[in-house]
């Protein structure tokens, strides 16, 4: 085991709280976050590209020290699916593995709002739109995986969450729920501090109020700038976790507004009905490794 790399990794999923679930564990004393909170370190595996060497991995965790754990939060890493996986295994060895998952009717929609927060797709599009053009691409090609895609792709947990079973141990392997975590955020990560052998106590409950929620933006200039701005942290000397965090929530202060729209009933039904089976597989799979407390989601 290197002693500069991740120990502890949140490995999915993008829009279900992984944000608030990092900002959670690193503010424990026995935790050390990344210098970022997405590394994505490993990521170019999923598209045939090699990996960097460990001691560029190295530097996301140069501000730790002594702590029991350091976390890599990429929500990203569920779906390059064994690949990635086993690159994991071979280079850290046996880390811990969290997943946090969500009703994927509810993660596609906060996707489809993430998307045109980022600036990702035309501000004009409608959800219903946009799910016409994700069903055209996956109906043309079931690999593809762009930001119109990945509003379903990632979406679909049980395919890939079954080869990260067939790497890691169900011991190394923590699966927790979007909607426990908002509703009870002190029991969750009670339960996920003592499954990492430390004190629960230690996160104050003033820290536990959700991160990264969903919104839109006031002026495109001002979000453009905010982008660039953390694209180019490296180059502007923007690596500081505290300082990325203050300008962050100045732009959200300043410049983010409350979702304009919803989705509507037929939108709803159609995803339902699209994720039903996935769903489906997802309860067996977790079932059978011993899990018993489910959303209403799942069990539907």
């Amino acid at each position: 085991m290197q002693t500069r790399i991740a120990n502890l990794i949140v490995a999915g999923v993008s829009k279900c709280g992984s944000t608030s679930l990092f900002s959670y564990l690193a503010a424990h004393p026995d935790v050390c976050g990344s210098n970022v909170k997405e590394t994505q370190f490993f990521m170019p595996l999923k598209f045939g590209k090699p990996l960097s060497p460990m001691s560029e991995y190295e530097k996301f965790f140069t501000e730790c020290a002594n702590e029991k754990y350091r976390l890599d939060a990429t929500p990203y890493y569920l779906f390059g699916g064994k690949k990635i996986a086993q690159a994991i295994r071979e280079n850290i060895g046996e880390v811990k593995i969290i997943f946090i998952l969500r009703n994927p009717v509810g993660r596609c929609y906060s996707w489809y709002q993430h998307a045109l927060y980022h600036l990702m797709i035309p501000k004009e599009i409608s959800f219903t739109d946009y799910l016409k053009t994700v069903t055209e691409k996956i109906k043309s090609d079931v690999t593809v995986w762009d930001n119109y895609s990945r509003a379903i792709q990632e979406s679909l947990y049980a395919p890939s969450l079954t080869e990260w079973f067939e790497v890691f141990s169900v011991e190394n392997i923590k699966v927790i729920f979007f909607e426990h975590l908002k509703q009870s955020p002190c029991k969750v990560m009670n339960e996920l501090c003592a499954w990492l052998e430390i004190d629960g106590a230690k996160i104050s409950d003033e820290v536990l109020k959700p991160e990264n929620t969903g919104g839109t933006y006031r002026f495109r200039w001002f979000r453009n700038l905010f982008l660039w701005a953390r694209k180019n942290q490296e180059k502007l000397l923007l690596t500081n976790k505290r300082l990325n965090k203050f300008l962050k929530n100045i732009e959200q202060r300043f410049n983010k507004t409350s979702r304009a729209n919803k989705m509507s009933e037929a939108d709803k039904i159609y995803l339902e009905q699209l994720f039903k089976p996935y769903n489906q597989q997802l309860l067996q799979l977790l079932s059978a490794k011993g899990y018993s407390e489910f959303p209403q989601w799942v069990k539907e």
